[in-house]
């Protein structure tokens, strides 16, 4: 199961785009009680995960749509900045019914999102307030950008139905 929706556009997204540049710094600039891993150079923010509650709106405003799925404070939300040559490898969201990312900002040219489906391979292009919803069980992974000056910047979450 995949769905691609188009034109879901959060009201905050703005500030949460500061939010997510602001906190998504490099791990050794990182002063903050905050869980900011790197996956090649992306750069993650989960604040929740602190007792933040940084993303409580935009977790809201997830549990108003129609996934699936209810997002609550043990599922995971968290906010992705990658660049042209990031890519995440390979994964699923294993215990959770339901995965999803939502596209705040994706300039032309960066790494496509890649599903595999039983034997389909599903390549789906990050476009701005697009969102794709998925099994958790689904494997997935992002491919590098064709444009080096590209960037994505998403909210990525886990959903229990």
């Amino acid at each position: 199961m995949i769905r691609v929706l188009d034109d879901m556009v959060y009201s905050k997204s703005e500030e949460l785009l500061e939010l997510l540049l602001k906190n998504a710094v490099k791990n050794d600039q990182s002063k903050t009680q905050v869980d900011l891993r790197k996956i090649g150079t992306t750069r993650v923010y989960s604040p929740q995960k602190y007792g933040r509650d940084d993303f409580r709106d935009y977790m809201n405003w997830l549990n108003e749509l129609d996934l699936g799925g209810t997002v609550t404070q043990s599922c995971d939300c968290w906010g992705l900045v990658y660049s042209s040559e990031d890519v995440n490898h390979p994964h699923d969201h294993g215990k959770f019914d339901i995965a999803g990312v939502h596209y705040l900002e994706a300039d032309e040219g960066c790494g496509f999102l890649v599903c595999k489906d039983g034997d389909e391979i599903v390549e789906i292009e990050p476009k701005k307030n697009r969102m794709v919803i998925m099994s958790g069980r689904l494997f997935h992974w992002v491919m590098p950008g064709e444009n080096p000056e590209s960037r994505r910047i998403a909210m990525a979450f886990s959903l229990v139905k």
